[in-house]
């Protein structure tokens, strides 16, 4: 099957190839806080409210 090499994997197929996306949280100064990897298919609002639960207010 396509795509099962990829599947556990921060991998997706895109126009310019295959690619992974880097979403961050940083503080203030820039710093990381949180950070996650995903397919460089996958919108970037998918990932955001996942990524914005884990910050403590």
């Amino acid at each position: 099957m396509e795509g099962e090499k990829t599947a556990d994997k921060a991998i997706g197929r895109t126009r310019g190839g295959l690619n992974t996306k880097l979403h961050a949280i940083v503080d203030g100064l820039g710093n990381p806080v949180k950070f996650m990897l995903s397919a460089g298919n996958d919108h970037d609002s998918v990932h955001a409210v996942e990524l914005l639960e884990e910050v403590e207010t």
